[in-house]
C-alpha cells in the first residue's frame, strides 16, 4: 500500500512516452506525468488489472518522470496541468 503522503517516484533519465499498468497491484492509485518541473497530466483513480487485456495509462506527452500516489490525492489537492514540481 501507499500510506497517505506516500508516493513513488520513476526517474528514467529522460523523456520518452510512458506506459504503465499495474499488474499485481492491490489497491488504486493516481499516476501523474511530470516533464520539466511541471504536471502535464494524470490518471486519477487507475484500478488493478491483471487481466489478459489489460488497461495500459499513456502519459499525453513524452516524460522523464512518474509519480504514483494514493488515489485521490490528484483530487484531494486539487493538482492541474502545469502546476509546479521539485523534480527536473
Amino acid at each position: 500500500s501507499l500510506a497517505e503522503g506516500g508516493a513513488m517516484l520513476f526517474d528514467f533519465g529522460d523523456a520518452a512516452l510512458r506506459g504503465f499498468w499495474l499488474k499485481d497491484m492491490l489497491f488504486p492509485i493516481d499516476i501523474i506525468w511530470i516533464e520539466g518541473g511541471r504536471v502535464v497530466g494524470f490518471v486519477e483513480n487507475a484500478a488493478p488489472d491483471d487481466s489478459p487485456a489489460r488497461t495500459v495509462y499513456y502519459s499525453p506527452v513524452p516524460v522523464r518522470f512518474v509519480l504514483e500516489v494514493p488515489a485521490g490525492t490528484v483530487k484531494k489537492y486539487n493538482f492541474a496541468g502545469g502546476d509546479g514540481v521539485g523534480v527536473r
